[in-house]
């Protein structure tokens, strides 16, 4: 059997450098040196930027299904340290590395193991003869299968659909080694271990990491997490996250045992699940895209949830509105209901209140918000389908945000004017017609907005407002064969220029999709490349700004910063326009580029609400914190 494998994997390698494509990809735009960086891609499914520690550098967390997540701490001079685990966000907080993974622990020591590979529950009894067996049961809110391995599986499934669960009963031996699936794929529930009384536990190795059980019952939890979304919550400095989750490829309504999203709250232990404190109730939406807003303008943080998965009618978007510190949904307000993840919320008309962008099937809208009451808007209709992402920036320097809609099918340019928005050929402009991610950077300072795609390139915007193509700034995102793609632009070192950490999901060719699977190697089908690039390009003055908003709302979300320049030239950009994840928020720092510009007269900041801040005679070429007049003191 071993020989068999061996002989097939050494197949794969053989025909694996016959047929891997070794094209360039394009040209490199600028100078952007790859650096080394440690990011967990095994089933990612998104990553962002977010200042978790609040030291002013910015930290990068990734979102990986029920997979090992990074949360990457930064040091301000490009380098990395995973703290995931150290932090409390693991996904059982208490027995970190139970993930799932592509890889199978060490197993270094006798005894047994129960670790989940490629969606797999694997339980083995590793030179165990002295030991004697591991006897115990395995429950679940959700019907199990016995893949491979002896074991009493009992259990059903209600003829309503509803899932009653299962017990699986086993005793391992050495050398044997039992394997579990849930059924349909859905491992995202508690499983509940019940182990003979007399088992040493000090041979029980979890996941891994190989800890030790802290007694004979324990729970394993996989959570499905699909989007993190940053804020501090209690204004007391320290930022917190909401953690949405799948919901069981929409069948978690079916599941008896509540399965919440998560909130966390950060103190100096580290983060702590407060989700029951407020309140917060799931339901059954599988949640993708989440974003923390001030929606009637109490300066309590507003939570909204997209459902991407059904139709409109199966699984509503959520909006929970904050009351004392519990979310509760609302449903009395005149919002739409996406079902699609492609939204974002942003001050269209610059009244200071946020507005909601959604796409609505094959219908683009606007819900314009006046202290909490919206009104709807059609832009566009007969949308074709596959739209990804919302990339927002003053385009024009009019004041306005004007959006680039990614789509893989299509993608849309969206010019404001007065809070109006105008839909435009991006060709028309020089910029590409289809996209799987979209960030909009001045990369290199000189004052004019630039558009980078993933797989497109770096398009550099010309004194006119049109874009000439750079080409790609690696080739590893201009290769062939992308399925999905993501990208954060950051100052990673605190140098003024922004660095790009980037990531694209790709398949074999179908010779080796099809080795792959009859290897039962699904992971290697798709796969992710991930890029740190740090830019090197020379370019002009700078200004990044940092704003600190008011108590109950201290990342200012809804608040945008203007500035003028000796010439006359006004730049605006809105907190989070910089967001390069898909489905969370954490990016609320912005980037000024200036070019020759030496000396800014005037930086006027509208809080959430309409407040107005002005600055005089603002410095360039640093890190400016503004505080609002009502920001909590720490």
């Amino acid at each position: 059997m071993k020989l068999g494998k061996r002989i097939s994997a050494f197949l794969a390698v053989l025909l694996l450098a016959a047929c891997t494509d070794h094209s360039d990809g394009g040209g490199v735009a600028a100078s952007f040196i790859p650096v080394d960086i440690e990011l967990a891609d095994y089933d990612l499914l998104d990553f962002g930027v977010v200042d978790v520690n609040n030291d002013l550098d910015l930290d990068v967390y990734t979102i990986n299904h029920s997979a090992a997540q990074s949360l990457l701490i930064a040091n301000g001079r490009g380098e990395y340290q995973d703290r995931l685990n150290a932090v409390g966000l693991a996904q059982t907080s208490h027995y970190p590395g139970v993930e799932d993974s592509a890889d199978q622990p060490m197993m270094a020591r006798p005894g047994w193991y129960i670790y989940r590979q490629n969606k797999l529950l694997h339980l083995v009894a590793h030179k165990s003869g002295p030991l004697g067996a591991l006897s115990g049961t395995l429950q679940a809110p959700w019907p199990l299968e016995i893949v491979a391995g002896e074991a009493r599986l009992s259990g059903s499934e209600s003829t309503a659909g509803t899932a009653v669960g299962s017990r699986v009963e086993f005793s391992l031996r050495s050398g044997d080694h039992l394997t579990i699936a849930g059924k349909d794929s859905i491992v995202e529930v508690p499983h509940l271990f019940a182990l003979a009384e007399q088992t040493p536990l000090s041979n029980v190795y979890l996941g891994r990491q190989r800890m030790n059980p802290q007694s004979a019952g324990f729970t394993l939890m996989w959570r499905d997490r699909h989007s993190m979304s940053w804020a501090d919550l209690n204004s007391d400095g320290l930022i917190d996250v909401y953690i949405g989750r799948g919901g069981l490829k929409g069948k978690i309504k079916n599941i008896a045992q509540g399965i919440n999203d998560e909130i966390l709250v950060q103190g100096e232990n580290g983060f702590e699940d407060q989700t029951l404190q407020y309140a917060l109730q799931k339901g059954a939406c599988p949640g993708r895209r989440s974003e923390w807003v001030d929606v009637d303008d109490d300066s309590d943080l507003d939570l909204y949830l997209s459902c991407g998965r059904g139709s409109i009618n199966d699984f509503p978007d959520a909006l929970f509105i904050n009351q004392d510190n519990t979310l509760a949904i609302d449903t009395t307000r005149n919002i739409g209901y996406t079902a699609e993840s492609v939204i974002t919320w942003v001050d269209l008309d610059t009244d200071g209140d946020s507005d909601l962008l959604s796409v609505e099937g094959d219908e683009l809208a606007v819900y314009y918000n006046k202290r909490g009451s919206f009104t709807r808007v059609v832009v566009a209709s007969h949308l074709p389908p596959r739209f990804r992402k919302f990339s927002i920036a003053d385009l024009d320097n009019d004041g306005d945000p004007d959006i680039y809609l990614a789509g893989r099918v299509e993608a849309w340019l969206l010019l404001a004017e007065e809070g109006a928005l105008q839909a435009m050929p991006p060709a028309a402009f020089g910029l590409p017609a289809n996209a799987e991610t979209a960030n909009w950077v001045d990369f290199n300072n000189d004052g004019l907005l630039d558009l980078h795609t993933i797989p497109g390139g770096l398009y550099q915007q010309q004194a006119d407002g049109t874009f000439h193509d750079l080409g790609q700034i690696h080739e590893v995102l201009a290769q062939p064969r992308i399925s999905a793609a993501r990208c954060s632009w950051y100052d990673v070192d605190g140098n003024g220029t922004r660095d790009a950490l980037c990531a694209v999901q790709r398949y074999a060719i179908a010779p080796l999709r099809w080795l792959y699977k009859l290897l039962a190697m699904e992971h290697k089908v798709y796969f992710w490349e991930t890029l740190l690039l740090k830019n090197k390009a020379e370019g002009g003055n700078w200004l990044a700004v940092k704003l600190n908003g008011p108590v109950g709302n201290p990342q200012a979300i809804g608040a945008f910063v203007s500035l003028s320049s000796t010439s006359g030239a006004v730049q605006t950009q809105h907190i989070g326009q910089n967001e390069g994840a898909h489905f969370g928020q954490g990016h609320y720092r912005l980037y000024f580029g200036l070019g020759d510009i030496a000396d800014i007269p005037e930086l006027v900041v509208t809080w959430p609400g309409g407040e107005r801040q002005t600055l005089e005679n603002v410095a360039v070429n640093q890190l400016l914190q503004v505080d609002s007049p009502r920001a909590a003191r720490h």
